[in-house]
């Protein structure tokens, strides 16, 4: 089967934006101008992460044409190139050049009735490997770290990285090994930050933590987060999304490194170092900036609660 699912939904509005504040109001379908994603997991693998966005255009769009319908349709694709090039040989209209960004390719062809159709290749998530991110100033850590099938990256290439970074620190009186516990399982979160997780400690595990836990799948939390690397009592490393208000910073994941540090008389410190934030992205979409702000003041508050059930 060429198409594997539906990537968005798009239909023509003559006014959009109070449009999605009747959709928001009435239906909880919360997004902006550029729409709202729908998380999902493929039924035969999932362990994999997709999503859907749905989006109405104004009516006087172009991005319809040639077609003058009043909707159009993406489908996902895993080869865009060949799919476009049987299709163009089974006598099928390529509307159309292909274009690449940071978020998969994409191709247009027209069905039989002139409809637009949007071909979409999601970029590739499957092998994402570099250095494990240096996180708070003298850190030594070194290694290797890979995101599972499904895991979506803000950015693939190190030189696309910004040199911002959110960083935390706490000290309680605990042993280290009981701090990493905390963290590092589903049983230690749950005594003192979100009850309804899912961690499994293995490179590729899940790192889910579901502060709604009543929401729909996709939106529950920091669903499809992966674990990247580990040093136990030492290090963990995960992927980490926006909230759900943030859809197009919430598919496009950031990463978290956490370092533990014994410091004797049964007293330890854990660094959380936020990292991962484009950089030629950042000026072009203002959810990014507000991105960095939640989690700025987010991550002190989750500190916070730290040391107060360690109290």
């Amino acid at each position: 089967m060429t198409v594997h699912a539906i990537g968005g939904v798009f239909f023509k509005a003559q006014d959009p934006e109070p449009l999605r504040e009747w959709y928001a109001e009435h239906l909880g379908i919360d997004g902006d101008q550029y729409g709202t994603v729908f998380n999902w997991r493929h039924y035969d693998r999932p362990g994999e992460v997709g999503n859907t966005v749905w989006n109405p255009f104004p009516a006087e769009t172009e991005y319809f044409e040639p077609s003058e319908a009043d909707w159009m349709l993406n489908y996902c694709v895993e080869d865009l190139a060949a799919t476009l090039e049987r299709l163009v040989k089974e006598g099928v209209e390529q509307a159309g050049e292909v274009q690449e960004f940071e978020y998969g390719k994409f191709g247009w062809v027209l069905d039989p009735e002139g409809n637009k159709i949007e071909l979409w290749e999601p970029p590739e998530s499957s092998a994402f490997e570099g250095d494990v991110p240096g996180a708070s100033e003298g850190s030594k850590l070194t290694g290797t770290w890979a995101a599972p099938p499904g895991t979506t990256m803000a950015v693939s290439d190190e030189d696309d990285l910004s040199e911002r970074i959110i960083e935390k620190r706490c000290v309680v009186g605990l042993p280290v090994s009981e701090l990493w516990r905390l963290w590092a399982t589903g049983e230690g979160m749950a005594e003192w930050w979100v009850e309804d997780n899912d961690i499994e400690l293995r490179v590729g595990g899940p790192y889910e933590l579901y502060m709604l836990p009543d929401a729909p799948a996709g939106t529950r939390g920091s669903d499809g987060c992966r674990i990247l690397s580990f040093l136990p009592e030492k290090m963990l490393s995960f992927t980490w999304n926006a909230p759900p208000n943030l859809p197009y910073t919430r598919v496009r994941h950031t990463h978290v490194v956490l370092e533990f540090e014994a410091l004797g008389d049964a007293r330890s410190a854990v660094t959380l170092s936020h990292l991962g934030w484009p950089e030629d992205d950042w000026n072009q979409r203002e959810e990014w900036e507000e991105t960095y702000a939640y989690f700025d003041e987010a991550w002190e508050t989750v500190m916070k609660t730290l040391s107060d059930f360690v109290e």
